[in-house]
């Protein structure tokens, strides 16, 4: 008797929308320059996948978890991974959320300039609600909904999470006992410490071992029968002199801006933040030269966030 098999969902999209959404995503992840119009066709194309999504299941509702599960592969097999459900919650809200014609009239009423500080979805929603509140008729004025107050309170959990984990990150040292073996004490220390540090760490280490090393005791010559004469007093031997503490240099900014690229290539860490180059210690000097020469760019989203270029990464952000 032939077991029954479970039919595979095709997830790849072929919808035109779809295709486009995801270019453009792309594109606005490797330049800093991005538009109200850029973020619309991002959100065309989740949209899409929303409905898409929500046929193959058969579900009612964005809440079932047939369609969230569905959902969490659509999204990556499409081209949209460098989207998280908080901001593809801002983009639905913003353009086909309850507000979204009221959003795109009060957007349209912005002058050019202040237009151009306020393309990202979470910016434009939060603009658009405090206009709500402190502007217009009073009887045009919207209090915020419980469900607004549970999304900000949620946000600032993750952020409080977030904080909290990168400060016991770098507060905690490297997780060995004296137990464990050579080779585990050198591995753990070795992952610990930052990758400009290590190489002055072990020379440094090795002229403390060098220093408290004993020589070993020359052995008793046996006594010659001979005519006792009088020798004259042995002198003193000299004392060793004290080791002097090794000045450890700053590394050239050339060497440090190899090191640096030569880790993020290795951890294949595509972009990193100030705590993350901290931990790495990293200096800012480092990374304005490699911005100066184009081998990194600034994230288009988080401006503090930095990462290898197309090119010097040698593939394609997603």
């Amino acid at each position: 008797m032939k077991s029954k098999q479970t039919p595979t969902i095709n997830l790849r999209s072929e919808s035109a929308v779809v295709i486009r959404g995801a270019q453009t995503l792309k594109k606005l992840m490797s330049q800093a320059h991005q538009t109200f119009a850029d973020w619309e066709e991002i959100a065309a194309g989740l949209e899409d996948g929303r409905r898409e999504c929500l046929a193959k299941t058969g579900a009612n509702s964005v809440n079932s978890n047939a369609y969230k599960k569905l959902m969490e592969q659509w999204v990556p097999a499409n081209g949209y991974q460098s989207t998280n459900r908080h901001l593809r919650s801002w983009l639905h809200s913003v353009y086909y959320g309850e507000h979204c014609v009221a959003i795109k009239d009060w957007y349209s009423a912005l002058k050019p300039e202040e237009q151009l500080k306020t393309n990202y979805p979470q910016t434009v929603l939060s603009k658009f609600k405090a206009s709500q509140l402190g502007g217009g008729a009073p009887g045009d004025r919207k209090r915020p909904s419980l469900q607004d107050a549970n999304v900000k309170l949620q946000e600032e959990l993750d952020t409080a999470k977030a904080s909290i984990a990168r400060l016991e990150r770098e507060d905690r040292g490297p997780l060995v006992t004296r137990t464990a073996t050579v080779e585990e004490m050198a591995r753990v220390i070795n992952e610990w410490l930052p990758a400009n540090k290590r190489g002055p760490v072990a020379a440094l280490l090795m002229q403390m071992q060098k220093s408290t090393e004993q020589p070993p005791a020359a052995p008793a010559k046996r006594a010659r029968r001979s005519k006792p004469k009088t020798e004259p007093a042995p002198e003193p031997a000299p004392s060793e002199p004290t080791p002097e503490p090794l000045v450890i240099e700053p590394k050239d900014i050339e060497a440090d801006c190899a090191a640096y690229i030569t880790m993020m290539r290795e951890m294949q860490q595509r972009w990193n933040g100030p705590s993350w180059r901290g931990q790495h210690g990293v200096s800012d000097a480092v990374v304005e030269a490699l911005l100066e020469r184009g081998v990194i760019v600034r994230h288009p989203v988080q401006p503090d966030t930095v990462g290898l270029s197309e090119e010097d990464n040698g593939e394609n952000p997603n």
